[in-house]
Order: C-alpha cells, then sequence, then structure tokens
C-alpha cells in the first residue's frame, strides 16, 4: 500500500518561514508605547549578549593559549624525558611518558578542535531574510560582502572596492532613512534572537573544550600516574 499523506490540522502552518511571518505581524500589532517598550528591552538585550559572547571568546582564547604552552613545555618534556632514559626506572620513564604524552595529546586536539570551531559556518548565515540586519552586522548589507579583504590587493583592486562601498553606504543611509518602528523592533528582535543562538554555538564550543582537558589532561594522566606509582609498589614487593 502506498504510503499515507500526513494533513496538517486546519488552520496549522508547517513552514518554519511562514511561523516566523506570522509571528512578526502579530508584534507589529501591538499598541506604539508597548512596542517602544519592547524595542528598548530588545536593544539592551543585544547588548548584553554580545558582551556574553566577547566574555566566552575570551576564555576559548584562553584555552588556546594553554594549549599552546602545554604543547610546547610537554614537547620538551618528552625530550628531555627521552634523553635521560638510561639513567632512570623504567616505571618511572614510562609513568611520566605516558603523562607527558597525554597532555601533548590534549593539546593538540584542543589546537585541533578550536581551528575548526574558528572554521565553523553558523546554520543561519545561509539566511538572507531572518539573518544578520543591516544595522548591526556587515552580512546584513549585501555591498559590503562583495569588497576584496585580501591583503595583497593591488592598488586597481582596492580601487575597484569604492564602488560596493559607496553603494553600501547608500543603502545603509536608505535603510535609517525609511526605518520606522515596526521594522526596527522587528529587525532588533531577529538579531537578538540571531545573537542567543550564536552565543549558544560559542558555549557549546567551549565546552568542548574543557571536556577534553578534562578528560584527556586531567582525568587520564591521573589514572596513569596512579598505575604507575602501583606498579611500583608491587615492583618493590615483588623484588
Amino acid at each position: 500500500m502506498g504510503q499515507r499523506m500526513r494533513k496538517e490540522p486546519a488552520g496549522q502552518i508547517s513552514d518554519p518561514k511562514e511561523l516566523v511571518e506570522q509571528s512578526l505581524s502579530a508584534i507589529k500589532m501591538l499598541d506604539e508605547e508597548v512596542k517602544k517598550a519592547k524595542n528598548s528591552d530588545v536593544k539592551e538585550m543585544i547588548r548584553y549578549h554580545v558582551e556574553r559572547t566577547d566574555e566566552i571568546e575570551a576564555r576559548r582564547a584562553k584555552a588556546r593559549d594553554l594549549a599552546l604552552q602545554m604543547l610546547g613545555i610537554c614537547a620538551t618534556g618528552l625530550g628531555l624525558l627521552v634523553s635521560q632514559s638510561t639513567k632512570i626506572d623504567a616505571w618511572v620513564f614510562w609513568t611520566l611518558a605516558g603523562t607527558l604524552g597525554c597532555e601533548f595529546l590534549a593539546s593538540f586536539v584542543v589546537l585541533i578542535f578550536h581551528e575548526f570551531q574558528a572554521a565553523f559556518r553558523y546554520p543561519f548565515l545561509l539566511l538572507r531574510e531572518h539573518g544578520n540586519k543591516w544595522k548591526w552586522f556587515y552580512r546584513g548589507n549585501a555591498a559590503i560582502l562583495r569588497l576584496n579583504a585580501c591583503p595583497f590587493a593591488t592598488k586597481g583592486k582596492k580601487r575597484e572596492a569604492l564602488a560596493p562601498y559607496l553603494e553600501g553606504l547608500s543603502d545603509f543611509i536608505r535603510n535609517y532613512a525609511t526605518e520606522d518602528l515596526d521594522r526596527e523592533l522587528t529587525d532588533n528582535l531577529e538579531q537578538l534572537y540571531l545573537l542567543i543562538v550564536h552565543n549558544y554555538y560559542k558555549n557549546q564550543f567551549y565546552l568542548q573544550l574543557t571536556r577534553i582537558w578534562k578528560w584527556m589532561g586531567t582525568v587520564l594522566p591521573f589514572i596513569i600516574l596512579v598505575l604507575g606509582l602501583v606498579c611500583a609498589v608491587l615492583w618493590q614487593v615483588i623484588g
């Protein structure tokens, strides 16, 4: 038998974009004073989430810097350990080698994760209508995206950038000239939600790095040290 088509209940909208448009239309129907109050609140929340994103980015940068430092320290430590391998007991050598190796691997994995996170393409970047807004981020202005950002651009290429620069400026001024309260409020609402989602991704990225440090850089080296000490005690008892 053929697969039955599921019918949507009467009046229910299944397209997410239509749901967004419906919600934005409802916002526009509010009283003017209510819209002004909400717009002021939304702008304050935008500033709040920008600050939170800056804070989490600073933490991610510290995790990256720590990984770079630990990578150098562990590489140096492993080199010294190998050079002195004939002068120390086998259990000491392998215990320290395992511990430093775990720290080295954890640092390397953190750096790899950080680079892939930095290159991550957020899903909302694919949206034009409900993505970044012209007032808050450059991606909301199509002309700006045509500017040549190559650091080795010739003088001629830089002159070519004047046209999209001026076009973008014209669009920016026109948007300000034609913007009314309805458009400002709905644009700000969409930008606020985008920032909340962006903040979610940044927090998840940071948690990924902390989990790597927790398990590969802390728990596993600790287990290796404990096993090394146990082996040392057993060696003394047996010997």
